[in-house]
């Protein structure tokens, strides 16, 4: 009788520790709710409102952030002054991040393909070079195998391994997808692995070679867009999670022209992903910047400029 107890006190007890972390990281997410929108604009999308940013004059340049349930626009903000003196440069919240609503459905590659090319078509009407952060790599690769049309020089910032790319969901990937998408087990998942100690502790082991520069504004930022919309941010983190996101690349990378690759010299992914498409295409361009890890246009935007400047220039 004892044990029985014992055992329906711990259980509630368990429960009632998640469902007042997920409580609080609704609060939390309300409070998210309140950040400024800036000069920004939202593109109707089908699927959606996407939000998006415009400034500068010169040739259109479309900036692309990490895929990543923490990640936005404003990753590009520490360069974005410098991009805009000579490019008209826009930057927008994937659909399932930031800004942008985040619809209660499979997110898929293809899916942010069909965004992309929407977006250039129906906003930028014309083409324009891309440059892409991580994952996102894979976005505007497969992009343009979709519509070549729309782009001219696509730029990868610290691409995601390419071997990522081909690896399919199996019978564990969606028995998986189907806890994540509970509501209450799933959500519960999803703040402990995006709680403030986690996202801060991701900051600061791999987005800066010295972690000393990283601003506590930044970190803040990347958590609270990690919970802007509460438990709707879980749809993208469970899809990526669960290989729905994943779609091999490397035919567009082999076939691609106009390609190149920015790599922080201390992300070692990054420096393995391009090594590995400069073997794919002997055409691919890689620089490195030095005393930069996964995100030197925030790191180092002065040296991040002026070498994506460069391969723009001699495209």
């Amino acid at each position: 009788m004892k044990k029985r107890i014992f055992s329906l006190f711990s259980t509630g007890s368990i429960l009632g520790f998640a469902f007042l972390f997920n409580t609080f990281s609704g609060f939390r997410s309300v409070m998210g709710n309140r950040l400024p929108l800036k000069n920004g604009h939202y593109y109707r999308w089908k699927y959606g409102n996407v939000y998006y940013s415009k400034c500068g004059t010169g040739t259109p340049l479309l900036l692309i952030h990490e895929l990543l349930p923490t990640s936005s626009g404003e990753e590009w903000a520490e360069s974005l002054r410098t991009l805009a003196e000579a490019h008209t440069v826009y930057t927008l919240d994937l659909p399932g991040c930031g800004r942008s609503d985040k619809p209660d459905l499979l997110y898929t590659q293809y899916f942010y393909d069909q965004m992309i090319v929407d977006f250039i078509s129906d906003i930028i009407q014309a083409p324009c070079d891309v440059m892409a952060t991580g994952t996102s790599f894979s976005i505007a690769v497969m992009a343009r195998k979709l519509d070549p049309s729309r782009f001219l020089h696509i730029i990868g910032v610290n691409p995601s391994p390419i071997e990522w790319t081909y690896r399919y969901p199996t019978v564990i990937h969606r028995l998986l997808r189907y806890i994540l998408m509970s509501p209450f087990a799933g959500t519960f998942i999803y703040n402990v692995s995006h709680c403030k100690f986690l996202v801060t502790n991701d900051m600061v082991k791999n987005a800066f070679y010295e972690p000393a520069k990283l601003k506590k504004e930044t970190v803040d930022l990347y958590y609270r867009f990690a919970h802007y919309d509460h438990h709707l941010n879980k749809m993208l983190f469970s899809s990526m999670l669960t290989r729905f996101m994943n779609l091999d690349i490397r035919d567009g990378i082999r076939q691609g022209e106009n390609l190149s690759i920015i790599a922080g010299e201390a992300d070692e992914q990054g420096v393995h992903a391009a090594k590995a498409c400069a073997r794919m295409n002997g055409s691919v361009q890689v620089r490195r910047i030095q005393k930069t890890k996964h995100l030197p246009q925030m790191e180092n935007p002065g040296l991040f400029c002026m070498t994506a400047e460069k391969l723009l220039t001699h495209k």
